[in-house]
């Protein structure tokens, strides 16, 4: 913790002695100050102290060592946290992308049994051939997604 992060320090300390009736020395508080500053964020050290505040029976501010235990559970927590959430996006990422495989084997699945129903036996492979492995999906009507020219090809194609 730096020095621009000393009001903050004080101001929690100042709580905390407020709180338990514990009125602190210049020298204390300083004390306070050194020992913990090159060791604590200030996000640290005001969960410490609402942690004391909360769990502390004592009617003393803290001793240094103790508000450090609370500074340790805060670090714990925060890694479990992290644990978790990644825990959750790689759960996440491989269930999207299981389902993503699946939907995609449906989708060739469908497109394979309408290319069967539809296609003209003697160009079973104008697909290939064109450069395409694939039509687009078509929710079963072969010309949902064509358009009126397309249409129009097709019909006459099959009139030859």
């Amino acid at each position: 913790m730096d020095e621009e992060m000393a009001p903050r320090f004080f101001q929690a300390l100042m709580t905390m002695s407020e709180f338990f009736g514990d009125e602190l020395s210049e020298l204390r508080q300083r004390t306070y100050w050194t020992l913990l500053h090159p060791q604590v964020t200030i996000e640290e050290w005001e969960d410490a102290c609402l942690q004391a505040m909360t769990h502390e029976t004592f009617h003393k501010v803290p001793l240094v060592a103790r508000l450090l235990a609370y500074v340790q559970a805060f670090r714990q927590s925060r890694v479990m946290e992290e644990q978790i959430a990644q825990a959750l996006l790689t759960a996440g990422s491989t269930e999207a992308t299981a389902q993503h495989r699946a939907e995609r084997e449906a989708v060739e699945a469908e497109l394979d049994a309408l290319l069967a129903r539809n296609a003209h036996p003697e160009h079973k492979h104008w697909p290939r051939v064109l450069g395409f492995t694939r039509l687009p999906l078509t929710g079963g009507n072969p010309d949902a997604t064509a358009s009126a020219d397309d249409r129009a090809l097709s019909e006459g194609y099959g009139d030859r």
